[in-house]
């Protein structure tokens, strides 16, 4: 039986990628092995305190996000429209041509 690695490197044979894609994929590569050298010497409870903290951060910017436009309605307060009965000037450059 074939392992992960194996069946990844027939996959990507079989493929006719692009040069964007493969420097993509070389990118990312080179981002992951810097990111495992630098954990590589944390623990495993430091790891689960980093991947709590990172769920609790990005929780909560989703919650955040979610519940903006029901918190402030059509936006903030103090960025909503000119109502409609109001005067709008035109710009000053309108009667030139």
């Amino acid at each position: 039986m074939k392992n992960i690695r194996q069946c990844f490197r027939a996959k990507k044979s079989e493929e006719n990628t692009s040069p964007f894609s493969e420097y993509v994929l070389q990118l990312q590569r080179r981002t992951a092995d810097y990111l495992n050298s630098k954990a590589r010497h944390l623990t495993a409870a430091q790891l689960k305190v980093l991947l709590v903290c990172f769920c609790m951060i990005a929780g909560g910017l989703c919650c955040y996000i979610a519940l903006k436009p029901i918190i402030y309605g059509n936006g903030p307060p103090s960025r909503t429209h000119k109502t409609y009965g109001e005067r709008v000037n035109p710009p000053r450059n309108s009667d030139k041509k």
